[in-house]
């Protein structure tokens, strides 16, 4: 029967205002909840007592003696968390975006009753703890906040593969580094170092014996009940991708025109500047100078004498280019650097005065929409402006001014052509420039990367970008649909 002990027959009604019964013989004294304690979810384990921010807690209310009838109101005065099904035996604790001032600075009470008795309360003290992963000025390579500054959740780090970065850790609430654990979801990718007992610290990430992963490092609050995330962020572990190549400073001292204004560039040193931005994808750049004084080379190319590299781009540069080619005869990936250049498509067929589109010849070209280039030479040179086109065949926003035979050539402006060699211009460009773009060029012959339309990083397809970072953020690309994963796509050992 129960809770019923004493006289047989119908109870007295319970006495008013939910206090003690008078009469202990009655059902209802002998249910009345004598104490109620604060548990884990499953009613026996001690309780966890750590929220994190913007994460929740569940735990039980657990009176004493057991009984039907139990009512329970859970109540709290923090302004740091918030209650769910707060009139249930167990509630959900939900941690707001800020952390506790100190430890157990958050007080919650449970109440419990049942009809005809008073109530018995209990109370814990709880602490929100906030953890923020972020940026470290010590990382060894790269941090991608995915241009969401505000969710750290969603951002990478990169970690050469058997080599260890830094990740920055700050955690408020009052706890440190030993009173959290940091795990990685596999192991075999990445793995955190020990943290120390600080709020604020750089943990060390060692990244796996694995060419291509990725994972998840997690912060999570140390409870016998089951661990709960305080925070987390995405790991990529690579191998990492060497780019070797020397590079050779061209002129040729039979035409005035292709003097270099920068012969004496420093091409190690300009791969210690890369190394800034390619370790963020995990990569390695190592230049060698052709010149054994780290000046410039000589070679008779300028053959149409018009003081230009005039470049091919269908036919492998053409012959002055294979001039180059042949005097910078070294093994590996090489860089041309020369002081201008021409690059040239060529008609496919003749075009006649008035026509609106031309043919040139080939279908994969750079052109776009809107751009405006020269066609033909000496009397006969003009500027064509691009309106649209389909495959090989071009467009024209206005009629030619001239006639033009097959094989005019038609320009198109360009900094550097990627391959092997390289082939990089001066123009007017600063020297830093230069530099960087020996990274862009590289970046396509040896990362496989492609021109994006994206002015924060180094594949920007113009000179001048605004940052020259390798990203973890899909970037559109300018020529083709479509974003490219800069660190993804990058060929691994």
């Amino acid at each position: 029967m129960g809770c019923f002990s004493g006289r047989q027959g119908p109870p007295p009604p319970p006495p008013g205002g939910g206090s003690t019964p008078t009469n202990p013989g009655s059902p209802s004294a002998g249910c009345c909840p004598t104490s109620v304690a604060i548990k884990a979810p499953d009613g026996t384990s001690n309780p966890c007592r750590i929220v994190p921010a913007n994460g929740s807690l569940r735990l039980r209310a657990v009176p004493q003696p057991a009984g039907s009838g139990r009512r329970f109101r859970w109540s709290t005065s923090s302004t740091k968390i918030r209650l769910e099904n707060d009139t249930g035996q167990t509630v959900t604790v939900r941690g707001r975006g800020n952390a506790s001032a100190a430890i157990d600075a958050e007080t919650l009470v449970v109440a419990c009753t049942a009809p005809g008795c008073g109530a018995v309360t209990s109370s814990v003290r709880l602490t929100v703890v906030k953890v923020t992963f972020s940026k470290s000025n010590a990382q060894t390579y790269g941090y991608d906040d995915m241009d969401t500054p505000a969710a750290p959740t969603d951002h990478h780090v990169s970690v050469k593969k058997l080599a260890t970065t830094q990740v920055h850790t700050r955690i408020e609430g009052g706890l440190n580094g030993t009173q959290l654990e940091f795990v990685c979801d596999d192991n075999t990718i990445a793995n955190p170092g020990a943290a120390p007992a600080s709020a604020d610290f750089d943990l060390p990430v060692d990244g796996g014996d694995t060419d291509k992963g990725e994972t998840v490092l997690r912060a999570r609050v140390r409870c016998t009940c089951p661990a709960r995330d305080c925070t987390s962020i995405k790991i990529n572990t690579y191998a990492e991708k060497p780019v070797d190549a020397t590079v050779a400073k061209v002129h040729d001292s039979g035409s005035a025109r292709t003097a270099l204004r920068f012969p004496n560039l420093d091409a190690p040193g300009t791969a210690t500047l890369i190394n800034t931005k390619y370790k963020e994808g995990v990569a390695l750049m190592t230049l060698t100078d052709h010149s054994g004084t780290g000046g410039a080379t000589n070679v008779h190319y300028d053959l149409d004498s018009n003081g230009s590299l005039t470049y091919d781009i269908v036919n492998g540069g053409g012959p002055e280019f294979n001039k180059i080619k042949r005097a910078f005869a070294v093994a590996g990936w090489r860089v041309v650097i020369v002081r201008t250049m021409v690059s040239l498509y060529y008609l496919a067929s003749a075009a006649a005065r008035g026509a609106t589109t031309i043919t040139i010849n080939t279908a994969d070209h750079f052109y776009t929409a809107g751009d405006t280039t020269p066609l033909g030479t000496g009397g006969k040179r003009e500027n064509v402006t691009i309106q649209s086109f389909v495959g090989a065949t071009l467009t024209l926003a206005a009629p030619l001014q001239h006639a033009h035979s097959r094989r005019a050539p038609i320009e198109f402006p360009a900094a550097g052509w990627s391959g092997n060699p390289v082939v990089i211009v001066e123009g007017t460009t600063s020297e830093d420039e230069i530099k960087w773009t020996i990274g862009h060029e590289l970046g396509h012959s040896v990362l496989s990367l492609v021109d994006v339309t994206h002015d924060q990083s180094i594949m920007h397809f113009m000179q001048g970008a605004a940052d020259t970072r390798l990203r973890y953020k899909p970037l559109p690309k300018h020529y083709d649909p479509g974003t490219e994963n800069q660190w993804e796509t990058i060929p691994r050992p």
